[in-house]
């Protein structure tokens, strides 16, 4: 790949796009205080909060249930909590922050599952202190809120009215200035020249992530064990004291450098996944058109077997449009999710501004959930199968030889038929054919097994049954041997079966 090539092909993704990769899963909004679960999914502060609430909710009544005189039983408590119902919960305003009275019977929940992989999260006794915020989430949630609201301007929070433009966020002073009231509360040779500025932003988080279980100390590892930021009294003596830790520094640079690689493996096989995308559809063509003239063709054999076979027919077209919808579900499902990988600016768009982030600590806890998504995508790219064939091939029905025992059809008058038993080829019946019992059905409705049972090439019929009152008899069963079999054989109800090797 050339230069020009590659610079074009690594282009930024416009912030606008990656909107769906800051949409809360629970509250289905943009990210408020984004806290980094243990699976490595986010949530907002508020939601956490409200999840644990529904939790503790539905164990408190759960046991107040079981304490009522008489009751039946504890109600069955549900794994997880229905999303619409806490979505609908959390718009409605119904849910409010979670508090334990003091002296509460019911213990504090620390457990819920993680709305996104559903797996149990369970925050110990430090509760949401235990978890990491989302720095670096947050910082991009903030610039999209930005690039959404380009017209409304941040204004500096020192002029006297009227108030000019910020041009410029002290992270230290946490508040925003124009140029002016910059330079005059930050005055050259001073510890404020010192602070750390950004442009213009309503976003002020701390300057050091610190670490949840030492409250007073700067995270310096990353534990690769449990795949989060360490300090180092959590590798003294801390519940990391046995895992494997590495510097924060060798961590940044390796889960850049794989996240870098995988973005723009992504970006250059946009042309491949469109090519497969094309392909795709040219196969759901295929399927519609094979699975409708296999369907006619099996209407047309239905239809000369007339009411004989009606509820045959309408089994074996009920499974050729089944296996037509599962083989479109299929193939459009590997199109939308191919579709998706184009899509997919909003996940690289993401990805790149997490790049753009230069706190190694914030950094470390992004990116390695953000690689893991990266690279199920491009493992997809890797190994490209259709998910269905669009073939009906199977479906293609061959009637001839039961139009020929439809034929040979007779009434038995007041006598039961003779059961006239033959293989396909009548010249074979003397070499002690075998026969495969589970292909064979009597025409008048009985499964063959339940009337014969064979013995090498002898045919028996079973004792003890009957029909219409009558005995069946073992001489009713005869062997054809003449090849001569047909119409010409009254009284008599003909059973081809299937030879096996």
């Amino acid at each position: 790949m050339s230069a020009v090539s590659r610079r074009n092909s690594i282009l930024p993704v416009p912030i606008k796009n990656i909107e769906r990769e800051l949409i809360c899963p629970i509250c289905k909004e943009l990210f408020t205080h984004p806290l980094i679960l243990p699976c490595q999914h986010s949530v907002c502060h508020k939601c956490v909060r409200e999840l644990l609430l529904l939790n503790h909710e539905d164990s408190f009544d759960a046991g107040s249930e079981c304490s009522l005189p008489g009751s039946p039983g504890p109600r069955s408590r549900v794994p997880s909590p229905s999303m619409e119902r806490l979505d609908r919960l959390a718009r409605s305003g119904s849910i409010s922050s979670p508090g334990w009275r003091r002296g509460s019977v019911t213990p504090r929940v620390t457990t819920f599952p993680c709305p996104g992989c559903q797996h149990d999260v369970d925050l110990g006794e430090r509760g949401m202190s235990m978890l990491f915020r989302n720095f670096t989430l947050e910082s991009i949630v903030e610039r999209y809120r930005q690039a959404a609201r380009a017209a409304v301007a941040i204004m500096c929070n020192m002029c006297k009215p009227p108030q000019q433009e910020a041009t410029k966020s002290c992270m230290d002073c946490k508040a925003s200035y124009c140029n002016e009231c910059f330079k005059f509360h930050h005055p050259w040779g001073t510890p404020k020249a010192q602070h750390e500025y950004v442009g213009p932003t309503m976003n002020f988080r701390p300057k050091v992530l610190m670490c949840p279980e030492h409250e007073m100390e700067k995270v310096n590892m990353y534990c690769e064990v449990c795949r989060r930021p360490v300090c180092h009294l959590c590798k003294l003596g801390g519940s990391h004291a046995n895992h494997k830790v590495t510097s924060m520094s060798s961590a940044y640079k390796i889960l850049k450098e794989k996240l870098s690689k995988s973005i723009h493996y992504l970006i250059s096989k946009e042309d491949q996944v469109r090519t497969q995308i094309s392909h795709l559809e040219v196969l759901i063509n295929e399927t519609e058109e094979n699975g409708q003239v296999a369907e006619c063709g099996a209407y047309e054999h239905f239809e000369r077997l007339f009411q004989t076979l009606q509820e045959r027919k309408s089994e074996m077209l009920n499974s050729i449009a089944q296996s037509r919808t599962r083989r479109l579900e299929q193939l459009r499902g590997q199109v939308e999710e191919y579709q998706g990988m184009l899509e997919n600016s909003g996940l690289v768009g993401y990805a790149q501004e997490v790049l753009k982030e230069t706190d190694q600590s914030c950094f470390v806890q992004t990116a390695k959930q953000l690689h893991t998504r990266i690279a199920k995508s491009t493992e997809s790219l890797r190994t490209f199968h259709p998910a269905a064939d669009p073939s009906f091939d199977e479906f293609v029905l061959e009637t001839s030889r039961e139009e020929t025992l439809l034929k040979d059809l007779c009434f038995g008058g007041g006598e039961f038929p003779t059961l006239l038993i033959c293989n396909d080829v009548c010249r074979h019946c003397n070499a002690s054919p075998k026969f495969n019992l589970n292909l064979l059905t009597l025409l008048i409705g009985s499964p063959l097994t339940h009337l014969l049972r064979l013995e090498g090439s002898s045919v028996f019929v079973r004792d003890g049954w009957q029909s219409g009152g009558q005995d069946v008899l073992e001489d009713r069963v005869q062997t054809c041997r003449s090849g001569l079999h047909g119409a010409a054989l009254h009284g008599c109800l003909l059973i081809k079966l299937d030879q096996t090797e």
